[in-house]
């Protein structure tokens, strides 16, 4: 309720109906509707004066038809105009034809754009390239445009209300469609750029101008393969993107990807066939799915012969990482060498430093601390050198874990924390949801089982965030272990926790086979014990109660968030 636009709509609805509150059950409405209407105070009151025959969540759900629910309404609620569209309309009459035109071509942006790519989509006969800037200002005059200054540049975009207004401008207009794939083929250009630049560019201002593009490449995504509107397009789009996917979401690039292969044709080119294998190999490898990895790098590898060095390189880097990962560690190790020595002579420092970690991870994965520790601390030289702020907080979450390996968890713990202070602060909310996993972990095995429940909890919630199910699998576990070791441990346990405990540990075992994942060492310690721990209590009951865990669907594995 300290936000403004929360107490206006709040406000509003209250005088239609003074019964209304911001509740616990409606606040996530509440938020989203003021969140989609960008805070204005008109489209506030128009859309509170429908509380009286919607709730929040209804209004919310409405919204993308946002001039349905807008128009009409109670006309005594907003007497200052009738309607949302007469405003936009208003101010729409005073503009010039090509501001008008301009106007509802900008409407094909999913997301905010830049002038340079306001001018490669929307100029032709019509709108001159010198004429869009004059065109520009005159619609930010309006207020039909917005505009940011960050990172040294200006950034605009329209609001949602004046968005979907100009959609259907350029609907009758019968424009739509040529202009969607020209916004594809102007994101493609920017994604290919961004993936070249992605060895040397500094770390933030790369994640910066990247995610601001986010939601204009899911458009052109969904345009070019949702829609079919050019699968060639599409498919060098989403090959491209892996980059950008891997840190921010996944599953939802890995999605992407696999609809691009789906979409192949005999026109498909090997080498983009290839590079759509290596980007499913390494968001793979990202959700810790490593065995489907290796098969998609090894496809990629089968069609080297069409790729440049780089390309070939990634796909060779993927499979090693995947086979160290699987338990074939000389196998992975003798390919990461191989993606050592290639990135020395590309002279490229980033992937040498990518290399080197994964060649620690390896080598931690086989009990070898002093061959993991040389050359974590070889990477992570070079990633401090690079000014890569995310990439050096992973080796500190690495070297936790090779702590760990050695019998030191109060250390594993430091480094922990150092770790996701670091993800925390770059926002890679993805390897900071791996921290918080290995804190819970670290926790467990000091007995600080209270501590080890409260970052388990967070855990969990950062991983359903970036819907890794590998990594949630293993916060489950952690739950169990919490439930199990904290239980066994005290004379009045109520035997039906213990038993939750086993279902929940036989619901994990299941999931990670299903997905082709293995445990490293803290989860396989950390199982062991929890496996001792229930036998001691459950006895011959045991085998069969995870069997029964085993069957469980993910709704039934909920129900560890009430141990």
């Amino acid at each position: 309720m300290k936000y403004s636009a929360v107490a206006l709509f709040a406000d509003r609805v209250r005088a239609a109906d003074s019964r209304f509150e911001v509740t616990v059950e409606n606040v996530k409405a509440v938020v989203e509707i003021c969140r989609r209407l960008d805070g204005l105070p008109l489209a506030l009151e128009l859309a509170a004066a429908r509380a009286s025959v919607l709730s929040p969540q209804e209004i919310c759900d409405r919204l993308d038809r946002v001039f349905d629910v807008l128009t009409g309404g109670r006309h005594e609620s907003v007497p200052r105009h009738a309607t949302m569209r007469a405003v936009i309309d208003w101010s729409y009459e005073l503009l010039s034809s090509q501001a008008q035109l301009l106007f509802d071509r900008l409407a094909i942006f999913g997301g905010g754009f830049t002038l340079d790519t306001a001018t490669t989509v929307c100029v032709d006969e019509n709108i001159p390239r010198q004429d869009v800037l004059e065109s520009l200002s005159s619609l930010i005059a309006q207020s039909l445009v917005m505009v940011e200054f960050a990172n040294g540049g200006a950034r605009y975009h329209l609001l949602e209300a004046t968005r979907q207004y100009a959609l259907e401008k350029l609907e009758k207009r019968g424009e739509r469609l040529g202009l969607a794939h020209r916004h594809a083929l102007a994101l493609l250009q920017v994604a290919v750029r961004l993936d070249r630049d992605w060895y040397h560019a500094p770390e933030r201002s790369w994640f910066g101008e990247a995610e601001a593009e986010l939601d204009n490449f899911r458009a052109a995504l969904g345009w070019s393969l949702g829609e079919r509107g050019d699968l060639r397009a599409g498919c060098l789009l989403a090959g491209v993107l892996a980059r950008l996917w891997y840190s921010l979401s996944p599953v939802e690039g890995r999605r992407w990807v696999r609809s691009a292969i789906n979409s192949i044709t005999e026109k498909t080119r090997a080498d983009e066939l290839a590079q759509l294998y290596i980007a499913d190999a390494e968001l793979c490898e990202a959700l810790g799915e490593s065995a489907s990895s290796l098969a998609s790098a090894e496809h990629a590898l089968r069609l080297r012969s069409m790729l440049d060095d780089l390309q070939v390189t990634r796909a060779q880097h993927a499979a090693g990482s995947a086979l160290a990962a699987i338990g074939k560690a000389s196998k992975g190790e003798a390919l990461l060498q191989k993606v050592l020595a290639a990135a020395e002579g590309l002279e490229n420092c980033r992937l040498q430093a990518i290399a080197l970690s994964d060649l620690g991870t390896a080598r931690s994965r086989r009990g070898d601390v002093t061959g993991a520790r040389r050359f974590y601390a070889e990477a992570l030289a070079l990633y401090v050198s690079l000014g890569l702020e995310s990439a050096a907080a992973s080796i500190a979450g690495n070297l936790a874990e090779v702590e760990f390996a050695a019998g030191d968890p109060a250390a594993a713990l430091h480094q922990a924390e150092e770790a996701r202070a670091g993800h925390a602060a770059t926002r890679n909310r993805r390897s900071e949801a791996a921290d918080l996993c290995n804190i819970a972990a670290y926790l467990i095995a000091l007995d600080c089982f209270d501590d080890a429940r409260t970052y388990a909890s967070q855990a969990l919630e950062a991983a359903r965030d970036v819907q890794a199910p590998v990594l949630t699998a293993f916060v489950l576990q952690h739950v169990a272990a919490i439930t199990a070791l904290q239980g066994s441990s005290r004379e009045h346990c109520p035997p039906r926790r213990l038993d939750q405990a086993a279902m929940l540990l036989g619901f994990v075992d299941a999931r990670l086979g299903s997905l082709g994942a293995r445990r490293d060492f803290t989860e396989r310690q950390e199982r062991e014990r929890v496996v001792a721990a229930l036998r001691n209590a459950l006895g011959e009951r045991l085998d069969e109660i995870m069997a029964l865990g085993a069957q469980w669907s993910e709704e039934g594995a909920a129900a560890a968030l009430e141990l």
